[in-house]
């Protein structure tokens, strides 16, 4: 069952009726993430979607030389899924781990998308919720491409504020695409 302050946090994005939440409620089961374990990795089907009740996850990649990009950071309210290889039916290109203990509400993706399909109710949450994640993409897109890592930080700071003190620096300096060196500097005060 989702629980209601999910359910309220959703329902301002886009109202449900409470007999529908039920119906989809019961196809996600409540599971524990322990801190540093996945909740999907690379090369992996995605097969499940999931709602995150409690901590944060980070949604990253590694390239060639095995040096980590964090994408995106997940929170209570937050979804996980590697949606874009779902669509495509691919292997996941994401790493998406828990950064601290976390409880997550999951669902088989397609159980779910079955369950949606054709509710206009659920048509127009999974819109706003596609939405909301491009906004949130083109922000970030053009934040890297128009602002100096002094910029980046002041917005993560705004972005992230209720969760920053959580994320170990090295994951947001890699959101940033800084060094934790240069992180450091950023945080000094300035005389």
């Amino acid at each position: 069952m989702i629980p209601q302050p999910i359910i309220n946090q959703y329902n301002q994005l886009s109202p449900i009726p409470a007999q529908e939440w039920e119906r989809i409620g019961k196809l996600f089961q409540s599971k524990t993430i322990k801190k540093n374990e996945y909740f999907l990795r690379i090369d992996e089907i995605p097969h499940s979607i999931a709602v995150v009740l409690s901590g944060i996850f980070r949604l990253y990649y590694i390239d060639d030389n095995g040096k980590e990009w964090v994408k995106s950071f997940e929170s209570a309210g937050g979804l996980l899924a590697a949606y874009a290889e779902i669509i495509q039916k691919k292997p996941s290109r994401t790493f998406i781990q828990a950064i601290t203990d976390c409880e997550i509400l999951t669902a088989p993706e397609k159980d779910f998308m079955a369950a949606t399909d054709g509710h206009l109710c659920w048509e127009a949450f999974l819109r706003k919720i596609a939405e909301r994640y491009y906004i949130r993409k083109e922000n970030r897109e053009y934040e890297f491409l128009k602002f100096q890592a002094k910029e980046r930080w002041d917005r993560f700071n705004v972005e992230f504020k209720d969760i920053q003190s959580q994320i170990p620096d090295y994951h947001i300096a890699s959101y940033l695409g800084i060094t934790p060196q240069s992180l450091s500097r950023l945080r000094r005060p300035k005389d």
